[in-house]
């Protein structure tokens, strides 16, 4: 358990000063397990057996055969967008046809890549 915890932990910094406490804890309760249960069962085969199971019952998924084409942020003209919106006569419903079309960009990306999901909360 202590172990467990330890490598929930590892990425951070601090964790490197209870890598010794841990490493103790470890051969402490190793050697334990080994007086307690000096004979373990050998469930060898029964792992190999589910990791075969395993390996029959996942299906990958079919990758575009064509990656999405990167969008270049600094190609949006600015100039355009504020002359449109300036010269537009209902500037909420066009700010709203703009929202829904990045939106939309965005669902699309998102079901493309699932890392993205957190672009979607800003």
């Amino acid at each position: 358990m202590i172990g467990i915890l330890y490598n929930a932990v590892k990425p951070d910094p601090a964790a490197l000063e209870f890598t010794s406490r841990v490493a103790c804890l470890a051969a402490i309760a190793d050697a334990i397990r080994t007086k307690i249960n000096p004979d373990p069962a050998d469930i060898s085969e029964v792992m190999g057996r589910i990791g075969n199971l395993l390996d029959e019952s996942i299906k990958g998924v079919a990758m575009p055969a064509k990656p999405t084409p990167v969008m270049d942020l600094s190609k949006i003209d600015f100039e355009a967008l504020r002359k449109r919106f300036k010269e537009a006569k209902h500037k909420n419903t066009e700010l709203e046809v703009l929202k829904a079309a990045i939106r939309t960009q965005l669902k699309k990306l998102i079901r493309l890549k699932r890392t993205r999901a957190d672009f979607a909360e800003i």
